[in-house]
């Protein structure tokens, strides 16, 4: 059968040129907003998995928390409990560190106050003045050692510089030979002080106070050994001789326990990740889900009428394409045009379509 032109149509033939048109412009207005409706429902299924997935998370994590927290919690006990008994042995320690140096040295400060026992008696028997046992004295006409050569030497420096200077700056209007004068009265001073005591002790107790110096080198020796002993004993690592036992058990008994509680908490963290997670995902999923898959069914559905929309649209297409297009040109097959033809052939009930499109003075390009 022939096709008909619709060129030679007339205003009825329009109307439903008019009515297929409008119906393709609807379908495609409905696939656009089938699209729209799609891309919506896709955001939002992914926005509810994304907090169902972060509330899970967010859930497990305040679990887990809450069993690392109860076990943390008696394991900082224990750590406490560790330290107090560490403190509590230290103490001991140092104790029995000090006992034991007042123990080991107790013979050689026996033997010192025994020596200066015996200075103190050669002092008294033989009327010596008790200045002549002293280190400065020692320093001063007895010097044998490296330490009273170097208190000899301040005590120089104090008389012949310090106090020449501080008595010079004590006096007012200073002039320069005042300092000559200071500085030979000292010097006269000195000289015939140390020539006084020189001859009124060290020439007088000559072999007295080298005895007493010899007795004041044994404390000196004496002290160095206490000295070294004290060291010797802090440095020893042997802890035997304190009696630290008790505080050894408390500390390993603790130990114990601490460690039992860190196996016990890997344990409940680990039946925790195995058994309660997923039990928590389900519940959380028993919740949420249901509503997710209405909303994915929701979907699915406007994905189906999109299709089926589209293959409607391909046909519609096609036909107007067919019948209409193909004499008029896509651009006079719109809704306004064809109202506007309408409108001129209302006017003439006889007029082609042709007709109208020449009244119209629409251009065209016309088949047969």
């Amino acid at each position: 059968m022939e096709k008909k032109n619709i060129l030679d149509g007339d205003i009825t033939d329009l109307k439903i040129m008019r009515k297929d048109i409008k119906e393709l412009n609807d379908m495609e207005q409905y696939r656009e907003d089938l699209s729209f409706e799609i891309r919506n429902l896709e955001k939002n299924i992914e926005a509810e998995h994304q907090i169902l997935e972060n509330t899970i998370a967010q859930t497990v994590k305040s679990r887990r928390e809450e069993i690392e927290k109860a076990y943390n919690t008696e394991i900082e006990k224990l750590i406490g409990k560790d330290k107090k008994i560490k403190g509590q042995r230290e103490k001991a320690r140092e104790k029995g560190v000090i006992d034991r140096i007042a123990e080991e040295t107790k013979p050689v400060y026996e033997e010192n106050a025994k020596i200066r026992e015996e200075i103190a008696n050669i002092m008294k028997k033989n009327n010596i003045p008790s200045f002549c046992n002293s280190s400065l004295y020692f320093s001063m006409f007895f010097a044998s050692s490296i330490k009273e050569m170097f208190l000899f030497i301040i005590l120089l420096i104090g008389v012949f510089l310090f106090l020449p200077c501080g008595i010079y700056l004590l006096i007012p209007n200073h002039k320069s030979y005042y300092l000559v004068i200071i500085y030979f009265v000292i010097i006269v001073v000195a000289f015939l002080s140390y020539i006084l005591i020189n001859d009124r002790t060290k020439v007088a107790y000559t072999e007295e106070l080298k005895t007493i110096s010899r007795k004041r080198k044994l404390i000196a020796q004496n002290n160095r050994k206490i000295k070294v002993m004290r060291n010797n004993i802090k440095k020893d690592r042997n802890e035997e001789y304190y009696n630290l036992n008790k505080f050894d058990a408390k500390l390993f008994d603790n130990q114990k326990e601490m460690d039992l509680y860190k196996k016990k908490k890997i344990s409940a963290l680990a039946t925790f990740e195995e058994e309660t997670v997923p039990v928590l995902r389900k519940q959380h999923e028993d919740e949420d889900l249901p509503r997710i898959n209405r909303m994915e069914e929701e979907l699915n559905r406007k994905k189906k009428q999109k299709e089926d929309i589209k293959q409607k649209i391909k046909e519609r297409t096609l036909y107007v394409s067919t019948n209409y297009e193909a004499y008029l040109g896509k651009e006079m097959c719109t809704v306004e045009r064809i109202d506007r033809l309408m409108q001129i052939m209302s006017q003439n009930e006889n007029m082609t379509i042709s007709a109208a499109l020449k009244a119209g003075r629409e251009p065209v390009n016309l088949q047969k």
